[in-house]
């Protein structure tokens, strides 16, 4: 025995008693250095809800406070779970002790491996302890990009459902969706991001240019609160045009609306703040009597582009409007 003490140095003998006056003023010095086993659980469910650790003979809770991902991460991966869903503060009465402090780079298999202390009961001023859900398998590691959805199955693979847009095993990869040809009547598809656009034909229009050919002197209803209102329409020359408000009366009216396939008309004057969205002024006057079948049956129809002199195309003037009923 005398000779094995020996054979340390003053230097060392200074330095193991100073370790040993550490120790006895901090029983968590070791806390980062040695692997110590810190057991946990969830206080009432199986994966989630209050964490708590185990430690001198008794179950505690972990203070809220600085508490975040990357501890929350740490705190799954030891429960035998893939990750982390949500964590969150609750609010507690009172705990003889916590786990305070807590800091985890987020690379640790357990908390052990962590920086924290053990408080007592004022440690925790906010008295709000850590609640956390786990999530497992592998889409607990969330592999699906661009808000993809993950389903796993038995054999711990997975597949993601894309959102619009999105391809690719994980959703990494732009899609060019004119790839599908999604435009009707060989209309040019314009490739957006995330999503696309029909350039239609002459003749043609919709979404998909999915509507037409129109005929010359077809009627339509636009943009109002409902497909019965808005401003009265008539197409030529591959285009979309308004009719002149200066004369526009309920006759004119009626014959649209029955053009239409309504039973009645209801307002001409009904849609102030509605313009049209482009396009030129088609008709003058219609001076309908009101028993026409069709607008072109009116005495006053005339083809025209309305120039800029005529008040139809002075600024702030409305296009001919109509509500239709039955």
């Amino acid at each position: 025995m005398t000779d094995r003490l020996n054979t340390f140095s003053t230097s060392d003998v200074i330095t193991i008693l100073y370790h040993i006056t550490l120790i006895n003023k901090n029983p968590h010095f070791f806390h980062k250095e040695v692997n110590k086993t810190l057991p946990l659980r969830f206080s009432n469910q199986q994966r989630m809800g209050e964490v708590q650790v185990y430690t001198n003979n008794r179950w505690i809770p972990i203070c809220y406070r600085n508490f975040g991902w990357q501890e929350a991460v740490v705190i799954c991966r030891q429960l035998g779970f893939t990750n982390a869903s949500r964590l969150s503060g609750k609010a507690l009465r009172h705990s003889s002790n916590y786990l305070v402090n807590l800091n985890c780079a987020g690379r640790e298999m357990s908390l052990h491996q962590c920086r924290y202390k053990i408080g007592n009961n004022n440690s925790c001023t906010e008295r709000n302890i850590v609640s956390v859900e786990c999530v497992a398998g592998v889409c607990g590691l969330y592999p699906c990009q661009n808000n993809g959805t993950c389903l796993g199955n038995a054999n711990n693979n997975f597949t993601c459902n894309c959102p619009r847009g999105w391809t690719g095993s994980t959703c990494e990869r732009e899609m060019n969706e004119c790839t599908s040809n999604p435009c009707s009547a060989n209309a040019t598809c314009i490739d957006e991001f995330q999503g696309y656009s029909c350039r239609c034909p002459s003749g043609y229009y919709g979404q998909f240019c999915q509507e037409g050919p129109v005929a010359t002197g077809s009627v339509r209803i636009s943009g109002g609160r409902n497909i019965h209102e808005g401003y009265v329409e008539i197409y030529q020359n591959g285009q979309w045009g308004t009719i002149c408000h200066d004369s526009w009366n309920l006759h004119d009216g009626r014959v649209v609306c029955s053009q239409l396939g309504y039973v009645e008309v209801e307002n001409v004057d009904c849609c102030k703040s509605t313009q049209p969205k482009s396009g030129p002024f088609w008709i003058a006057a219609l001076n309908c009597t009101g028993s026409e079948s069709s607008i072109q049956n009116c005495p006053g129809f005339q083809w025209r582009n309305v120039t800029a002199t005529s008040s139809c195309s002075r600024k702030g003037h409305n296009p001919a409007t109509v509500r239709c009923a039955g």
